[in-house]
C-alpha cells in the first residue's frame, strides 16, 4: 500500500466509519476500519459491528491495490495530531505494519489483513428506489422508540413503509407513537422494521439533501449515494398497522397552537422536573400548563384557537417524552385530547399521540431554616 490523501477529508471519513466499529468485540478485526486502495484513484474506508455496515470512498493517490484493518480508534487520535494538508498511508509488501505519516511526524501500527474483514452485501442497482429527506423524517420518529428494549425488538425499531403514496415511518415505546411522511417519490409495497439506533447512525453522517438509492439484500436495507454506503439489518416480524390505529382514534375536542409558542411555553415549565409529569389545561382558547416538583411548582399559559369541540378539562403527561415530540415538530399544529385523555399531535407531514398518566401526589418540602447565630 502507498496511498497519499487529504489528511482532513481523509480524518472526516474516518471519524464517521468509526462511529459504527464498536469499541469491544471479541472479534478484533471488527473494532477495525478496513482500507481498501484501488488503482482507479479511490480509498474506501468500511466499518460494521454486524447490525450495521458502512462504506466511504474519498479521492486519493494510489500506486497499488491493496487492504488492511486498522484499530479505529487508534486511527481517528492519529489523524488529529498529525499535521499538514496530505497525509501518506504506506506498508512494505504483506508486512503487518502500517506507517501513517505527515509532514515530519510519522506513526507505525500494527494492522490485520484484509482479507479477514466480513464482506458487504449490495442490492442490485435496478431494484433500488430513490429516497431523500431521511434525517429529518428519522428525528420525528426516534425519539418515541424504546431503543433498549430487548425483550420486546418491535419497541427498539422504526416501520420503515414504502408505500404507493410514498415512504412513510413509525415508532412508538408503548406509551406514545409517532408517524411521519417521508419522500412521496419513494413508492413501493414492502415494510421493514430497522433498529432506531441504526436509522440514527445514518441521520448523523447524512443530510437532508443527499439522495439515496435504497434497496434490500433479503437481510438487511441498503441506502447508497456516490461515495456512501450504508447497511442496516432487518428484524423478522410484523409492525402493528399503524394506520389502522390513528383511524379509530377520535379527538373529543381540537385546538391550534403555533409551535414555538407552545414549545417555550411548556419549556418554561418543565425546567423544574424534565423526567416529571406535566398538566396541560384547557379552558377555551387558554391553554394552560402546570408542572409539580419536590419543592417547587410552575404555572404558565397561552392563547390557542378551538377547533373542534370543548376544549376542556385537566390532563397529566410524561413530560420527557412530549418535549422531545415537540422539538422536531415545526409550524402549526393542532393539538387534540381523544378517548380516556389520550393526547394526540398532529401536522401535515407527522402525527404523534401519547398516552396519559395519573396526577402525580407530591408535596412539596418545606426549606430546612437557616442556623441561627453562634
Amino acid at each position: 500500500m502507498n496511498v497519499n490523501a487529504n489528511r482532513l477529508e481523509l480524518l472526516r471519513a474516518v471519524r464517521q466509519a468509526a462511529s459504527v466499529a464498536p469499541n469491544a468485540s471479541p472479534l478484533e478485526v471488527l473494532k477495525g476500519i478496513l482500507l481498501k486502495a484501488e488503482s482507479n484513484g479511490h480509498l474506501y474506508l468500511s466499518a460494521t459491528n454486524l447490525e450495521v455496515a458502512i462504506r466511504i470512498g474519498l479521492p486519493c493517490v494510489s500506486e497499488n491495490e491493496d487492504a488492511v484493518v486498522v484499530n479505529a480508534r487508534l486511527l481517528v487520535g492519529m489523524l488529529e495530531r498529525l499535521g499538514g494538508e496530505s497525509v501518506m498511508l504506506s506498508r512494505n509488501d504483506s508486512s503487518l505494519q502500517l506507517t501513517v505519516k505527515s509532514e515530519k511526524a510519522f506513526y507505525q501500527i500494527p494492522i490485520l489483513g484484509g482479507d479477514c474483514f466480513p464482506q458487504i452485501e449490495m442490492p442490485f442497482p435496478e431494484d433500488t428506489i430513490p429516497v431523500k429527506g431521511l434525517p429529518k423524517m428519522v428525528k420525528r420518529i426516534a425519539f418515541a422508540v424504546d431503543k433498549t428494549n430487548n425483550e420486546k425488538p418491535m419497541l427498539r425499531c422504526v416501520n420503515l413503509m414504502f408505500t404507493r403514496d410514498g415512504l412513510k415511518a413509525a415508532g412508538g415505546d408503548g406509551h406514545c407513537m409517532a408517524t411521519a411522511k417521508g419522500d412521496a417519490n419513494s413508492t413501493g409495497d414492502i415494510a421493514m422494521m430497522v433498529p432506531a439506533t441504526s436509522l440514527g447512525t445514518l441521520a448523523r453522517i447524512s443530510s437532508d439533501k443527499d439522495e439515496f438509492r435504497v434497496g434490500t439484500t433479503g437481510k438487511s436495507i441498503v441506502f447508497m449515494k456516490k461515495d456512501l454506503f450504508f447497511s442496516a439489518r432487518i428484524l423478522d416480524g410484523e409492525y402493528i398497522d399503524t394506520d389502522r390505529l390513528i383511524a379509530r382514534l377520535t379527538n373529543r375536542f381540537t385546538v391550534l397552537a403555533d409551535m414555538e409558542e407552545l414549545r417555550d411555553t411548556l419549556y418554561s415549565t418543565v425546567s423544574i422536573d424534565p423526567d416529571g409529569t406535566l398538566m396541560l389545561g384547557f379552558d377555551g382558547n387558554l391553554l394552560y400548563t402546570r408542572c409539580d416538583s419536590e419543592y417547587a411548582k410552575a404555572v404558565n399559559s397561552m392563547s390557542v384557537i378551538p377547533l373542534t369541540g370543548t376544549p376542556k378539562g385537566e390532563y397529566w403527561y410524561r413530560s420527557r417524552q412530549l418535549m422531545e415530540c415537540l422539538r422536531v415538530t415545526e409550524g402549526m399544529t393542532t393539538i387534540g385530547v381523544a378517548q380516556n385523555g389520550l393526547l394526540t399531535v398532529s401536522t401535515e407531514n407527522s402525527y404523534y399521540f401519547q398516552s396519559p398518566v395519573r396526577a402525580p401526589a407530591t408535596v412539596r418540602k418545606t426549606p430546612d431554616p437557616e442556623p441561627k447565630a453562634a
